[in-house]
């Protein structure tokens, strides 16, 4: 019995460690000093748009990647699904630190402009699923793909992003009419 309260002592101990190394606050904390304004997080409208700000820009422009991570809930994942040369389709999960370390130098070479073209969103308390059609490419101009994002967010105090799946358009799976403009 005295091991095992000592395993379950030393459990809990690291764990409390491990979550004081995590700078991101839980969902009910603010976030003191985080880039986010307290206008890119005061609904879904504003945190959706701050988050196809944070990552557009020209070649050459560093990205805000402080802000984008701000924008984020504690354990949030960015998940592209994505089909390989022989034809799987999986997901690919990642951080909002990895998105950010494995994007960033891409976003460097090259110009990414992202932009929402249409919006539905539906709510439940705090629960907040955001169906986002976007267009992007290095052209603000001249998008190249489109796809849909889909956004669950928390929002109370502020709002969170807590996923975001998304899948691009193809010829074979087009942007079905109910997600496009009218």
């Amino acid at each position: 019995m005295r091991t095992f309260v000592v395993v379950v002592t030393a459990a809990m101990m690291l764990g409390s460690a491990m979550a004081q190394e995590n700078p991101r606050p839980s969902q009910n904390q603010a976030w003191t000093g985080h880039p986010a304004s307290a206008e890119d997080v005061k609904s879904p409208e504003a945190i959706v748009a701050a988050l196809y700000d944070v990552i557009s820009g020209p070649a050459e422009q560093k990205r805000d990647w402080e802000k984008f991570k701000s924008l984020f809930a504690e354990g949030a994942r960015l998940i592209p699904i994505v089909t390989d040369k022989e034809g799987k389709t999986e997901p690919r999960v990642f951080t909002p630190d990895g998105y950010a370390e494995r994007s960033a130098p891409l976003m460097a070479k090259g110009g990414w402009y992202e932009k929402e073209i249409t919006q539905r969103t539906e709510r439940y308390g705090h629960l907040v699923q955001v169906w986002s059609t976007y267009a992007g490419g290095p052209d603000p101009e001249k998008p190249e793909i489109r796809g849909i994002n889909s956004i669950q967010l928390m929002c109370a105090e502020r709002c969170w992003i807590v996923t975001v799946l998304w899948q691009a358009e193809t010829k074979d799976n087009p942007l079905p009419a109910e997600y496009l403009p009218r």
